[in-house]
Order: C-alpha cells, then sequence, then structure tokens
C-alpha cells in the first residue's frame, strides 16, 4: 500500500470491500495482504462492528463461529454495532459448499439438495445473539441497527429457541438502537412470562416488522421516523395498536388490521397495500400528510379512506399507484377503471402521481372518453378539479407526461409505449 495515500482514504476503501465481502471473500483478506493494510484494518474499529451474517451450510457457520468473536474483539468495547442476520442455504455465499462438509451427510454431491445443515441455523442464532449482547446485555448498549431476517419461520417454543433469545436480547436496555428490521419470527404466546419489547431506546427512528406475532401491544415509542407493518398480529387478536407517534413522518401498513393514535402530528407518507388492510383512518388526524400511496386492485379501500377521511381531496400532493391495475372482485374491469379514474381527479390540490404504463393508459382513456375531438369537455363526469397541472411520473422517475388544470394533456419529450406509432405527446 502506497504509504502517502491518507488513512481516510484507506478506511473508505476498505468500507467498500466490506459492503461487498461473502463467505468466501472476507473482510479478514485485508489482513492478509501486507503490513500496512492490516495495520490500516485493525486501526478502524468500526470496520468491525458490521456484522452481515448468512447462516448457510455448516463450513459457512463454522467460518463464522471462529471470525465473530474475533470481529467482537476488534471492535472494542464503545464502537456502536450493525447486525444483519439472515439465511442463505442456496444462494451463492454457498454453491461451492459440499455435502461431506455438511451436516448429516457424506458424499460429494452439492450440499444444499441433501443436507440437513437448517436444523442447525436455530443453535447458531442462539449462540450469535449471546456473544453479541454480552453478559447480562451489555452488549446491547452497542448496538445501532439490527436486521433478522429469514427464510423460515422462528417460532418461540422455549427458552433454547432462537425466537426467545433475539427478544430476550431486546428487552435490555438498546440506548444506540436507530433501526429494527424484523422479519418471520414469533414472540414468547404466554405474556405473564414475556420479557419487556424495547423497554428502552430514546434513539430508535425507524421499525420494520414483517410476517411477525408479538405477545403484547407494541410500546409507545415517540422518536420514530418510519414504521412499517406488514402481516403482524398477536397471539390473542389481529388487530395491531399502535400508541402514540408524535414523530412519525412514514407509516406502511401491508394485510392487518391496525388501531392508530388520535393524532399523527408529522405524518407526510402514508402507504396503504394489501388486501386486508382495517384502520381507525376517520378519527385520526393528520394535517400534514400530503403522499399516499395505495394498491390499485382494492378499490374498496380507496373509497373506504377517502370517505372516511375527505380532507384528503383537499390536502393530498402526490399520489402513488403500486403495481397494476386490476379489476376489483366486486365490480366490473371496466368499472373499476372509471371510478379510480373519477377519485384520482377528485384531488383539489394534486401535482403529480407515479403509476404503471398501463394505469397511466387506463386513466388516460377514460378522460379522452368524456372530450370531443377538439378536447373540449361532453362530459361532467370526468371533470378534474385539480387547481394546476399533473405530472405522470413513471416507478423509473422518468417524466411521461404532463395534464393540465383542464386535463387535457400537455407537451413533454417521453415516447408513450402504449402508443402504436411513436408519437410525440402534443
Amino acid at each position: 500500500m502506497d504509504g502517502s495515500l491518507p488513512l481516510e482514504i484507506v478506511w473508505e476503501i476498505f468500507s467498500r470491500y466490506q459492503e461487498g465481502e461473502n463467505a468466501f471473500y472476507p473482510l479478514e483478506t485485508l489482513l492478509l495482504v501486507c503490513k500496512r493494510w492490516s495495520s490500516a484494518a485493525l486501526s478502524n474499529r468500526a470496520l468491525w462492528a458490521r456484522y452481515k451474517i448468512r447462516m448457510g451450510h455448516e463450513p459457512i457457520m463454522k467460518m463464522w463461529r471462529a471470525r465473530l468473536p474475533l470481529r467482537i474483539a476488534r471492535s472494542g468495547e464503545v464502537t456502536l454495532v450493525d447486525i444483519d442476520i439472515n439465511t442463505d442455504i442456496g444462494g451463492e455465499n454457498n454453491v461451492s459448499c459440499y455435502a461431506r462438509g455438511c451436516v448429516g451427510d457424506t458424499g460429494y454431491k452439492r450440499s444444499f439438495w441433501l443436507c440437513r445443515c437448517d436444523r442447525e441455523h436455530e443453535s447458531f442464532i442462539i449462540w450469535a445473539l449471546g456473544l453479541l449482547a454480552g453478559l447480562d446485555g451489555a452488549g446491547c448498549r452497542r448496538w445501532r441497527k439490527v436486521r433478522f431476517h429469514t427464510d423460515k419461520y422462528f417460532m418461540d417454543y422455549g427458552p433454547l429457541s432462537a425466537s426467545r433469545s433475539l427478544f430476550r436480547a431486546l428487552a435490555f436496555p438498546t440506548p444506540s438502537l436507530v433501526s429494527l428490521s424484523l422479519h418471520r419470527i414469533s414472540s414468547n404466546h404466554l405474556p405473564g412470562r414475556d420479557c419487556p419489547f424495547l423497554p428502552f431506546a430514546p434513539m430508535l427512528q425507524e421499525v420494520v416488522l414483517s410476517e411477525c406475532c408479538l405477545s403484547r401491544p407494541l410500546p409507545a415509542m415517540n422518536g420514530l421516523r418510519r414504521i412499517e407493518l406488514s402481516e403482524v398480529r398477536h397471539w390473542d387478536t389481529n388487530l395491531v395498536r399502535l400508541g402514540e407517534l408524535e414523530e412519525v413522518e412514514q407509516l406502511v401498513l401491508n394485510n392487518l388490521e391496525v388501531e392508530l393514535p388520535m393524532n399523527l402530528p408529522r405524518l407526510r407518507h402514508l402507504t396503504l397495500t394489501g388486501w386486508r388492510v382495517k384502520l381507525n383512518i376517520e378519527r385520526v388526524s393528520m394535517p400534514r400528510l400530503t403522499y399516499l400511496s395505495l394498491d390499485p386492485g382494492d378499490f374498496e379501500l380507496w373509497a373506504y379512506v377517502t370517505e372516511r377521511h375527505p380532507l384528503l381531496f383537499e390536502q393530498l400532493k402526490h399520489l402513488e399507484i403500486r403495481g397494476e391495475l386490476q379489476s376489483s372482485p366486486r365490480l366490473g374491469s371496466k368499472q373499476h377503471e372509471d371510478s379510480v379514474s373519477r377519485l384520482i381527479c377528485s384531488f383539489e390540490s394534486l401535482l403529480s402521481v407515479s403509476a404503471s404504463v398501463s394505469f397511466f393508459g387506463a386513466l388516460l382513456k377514460w378522460m379522452s372518453q368524456g372530450r370531443s375531438t377538439s378536447g373540449e369537455l361532453e362530459d361532467e363526469r370526468v371533470k378534474v378539479k385539480w387547481k394546476q397541472g399533473v405530472a405522470l411520473i413513471l416507478p423509473s422517475g422518468e417524466l411521461m407526461g404532463e395534464l393540465s388544470s383542464d386535463g387535457a394533456l400537455t407537451r413533454t419529450g417521453v415516447y408513450w409505449p402504449s402508443m402504436t406509432k411513436p408519437n410525440r405527446i402534443e
């Protein structure tokens, strides 16, 4: 290594290398290049405090059993820690592992077809979390980001379960925790014996829970900026109650029943997707809400939200349609398209709509049906209530066109893929 290169630049190079590391190109490779590289790597404690653990076959877990204690020691006692635990049986980190190195099999066939290594994931998680939590949860005070996403569902069936180990660790004070993301994990179904969930996390700003079953209501987390809940429930009810969320700015809800707090003073972006979202939106104050994301397949949800909260027609500025336009189970395809299009044209302060090409095609078709060949309005049902022009934006972020306040297309330089000829919009 060139000794004239500033140490900060060298650390940045190491950090970029770490982002792409895997079991076969680990961070420890930097220690073997030369003495200068080894010294520079060991002097950066934050470099060894990011753990992207991919559980796979036994040879991979064996590597982590050897590396994790050393990395924790190299990170020091005060460096903030980022933890990312995931399963990867058939992924790129494991394709070179053969059955002779896995659990329960012999021979030379590829291990991800026949082995039973996934049965060892439970004990590996318990071991890793115990090491990261430290004695009496001292290590939890350094946790900054925790992400636990696995392919299989981890149930809490007792003290020797991975789920119990995780929630036991989260019961310790986590004063540095900023982000928590859990997927497919269940907490204890006996609330009387349960550990408190995040009793002290004053810095927490983001919570993502997906396909999780919780034993108790979520605690009040006033400092949160973003919450994402997908198919979350409790043992005794499907209703998820959210406490005071005075600072939350983005709320994502997918396939669940939720009771929102009465006041969301800072909420700016609300996302509702899935086929069974139920919420008490009619009683919730959201004075700063300007961005709404919806699933076009569930028009009943559209109607429910806008009918129960009519102020949305006045304050919404940006509308995002996620996915393709599909027919509603209660409405015919054309009737569904007409209803959705009519609803969009009712938002008075709308500035932009983000959707797919097929959705915009249906919207423009509906609007053109009520106009003469000269562009004059003939059908009052297609009259728009926009106070200004509305930009039509594709999911890629590309501007597809713009509609004026009277619903007419304005000039843009983007081709319309749905047209038979590549004419520009005039």
